[in-house]
């Protein structure tokens, strides 16, 4: 539509009126007030955000150790690594308690998972059953362990430094398919006391096992949770 101007005779197509000039004013103060107020938006959300205080941070969990009772403990590499591949688990409580001692059927365990064997058969012994009992079965199938007795394992008795000894040379031969011979004797001042003498002299070459300060083996005593998670995380080539 044609519009007439007051101050021309010549006709000028859609002119804009004070009106529009207000409106179109009004339109871009208002696109400007809408920007405005969504920057002030973002500055107060970000502002809000809390961000970690230097020497105060929140640990995101991946830096959490595995279980609540090793951080500090000088076995928690050990310990974090096997059970990161499963091979050792933590007790029911969550806790792994390091310094309890390790059972027969514990240490059996974990060189089994180690080897990542299955049993053909269910059972051997008439005193396994359990959560255990599998891997108690492939250990015995492998020619890693032995009962105390034909038809007894004792699976809850606590397991000697030799016997640990034993079972981790019958595991490195399985693993690395071979039959390591070792023609040395481990200088442990109570070397006489130990049955299983070439077990040992092995698992002290191939620094599986060491003595103590010392300078014993002490083949009798027992092991805690994280002696045993060292041993098999060296039997494993980790270091």
């Amino acid at each position: 539509m044609m519009k007439i101007s007051p101050f021309s005779s010549k006709q000028v197509a859609n002119p804009l009126t004070f009106y529009d000039l207000l409106n179109e004013e009004n339109t871009q103060l208002k696109e400007v007030s809408f920007l405005k107020l969504r920057i002030i938006f973002c500055v107060l959300l970000i502002t809000l955000i809390p961000s970690p205080a230097k020497g105060n941070s929140v640990e995101l969990s991946e830096n959490l150790p595995a279980f609540p009772d090793i951080d500090g403990h000088w076995a928690q590499t050990y310990i974090e690594s096997l059970n990161e591949k499963q091979i050792i688990n933590g007790k029911i409580n969550g806790k792994f308690s390091p310094e309890d001692q390790v059972t027969r059927a514990q240490f059996t365990a974990m060189l089994v998972r180690i080897l990542q064997l299955t049993p053909v058969n269910a059972n051997y012994f008439d005193d396994v059953s359990g959560p255990l009992q599998n891997e108690i079965s492939a250990a015995y199938e492998a020619g890693i362990i032995k009962g105390i007795t034909p038809k007894r394992f004792a699976p809850n008795r606590n397991i000697t430094r030799e016997q640990m000894a034993v079972m981790l040379f019958r595991t490195y031969n399985i693993l690395h398919n071979t039959y390591y011979q070792t023609f040395i004797t481990a200088p442990y001042k109570d070397h006489r006391h130990i049955h299983f003498k070439k077990e040992v002299n092995a698992i002290y070459q191939l620094r599986l096992m060491t003595g103590t300060n010392q300078g014993e083996f002490r083949p009798k005593q027992t092991a805690t949770r994280a002696q045993a998670a060292k041993t098999v995380y060296l039997l494993g080539g980790e270091e």
